[in-house]
């Protein structure tokens, strides 16, 4: 969401993550607002919401305000080893 201040708070931090990680994760943002029926679909209840995948499947999730370290323990674990 546009409105969503811990969106925009985390916003920089996963940026950079994006960098460490490229090529071993994918990122996607996807604005909960402008996509009512995928947010449904995924099980979002609480913005923001990270869900991290491994191998096409959801590995684990995190809702509510965004911690670097919490960040940094789900792209790990996406990560391929």
């Amino acid at each position: 969401s546009s409105n969503c201040e811990p969106c925009k708070e985390s916003i920089p931090f996963i940026e950079d993550e994006s960098g460490r990680y490229a090529g071993r994760v994918k990122f996607v943002n996807i604005n909960a607002d402008e996509n009512k029926k995928l947010a449904k679909q995924l099980a979002v209840k609480e913005i923001p919401t990270l869900i991290a995948y491994k191998n096409g499947a959801a590995a684990s999730t995190y809702s509510g305000r965004l911690d670097n370290a919490k960040i940094t323990e789900l792209l790990r674990n996406a990560a391929d080893k």
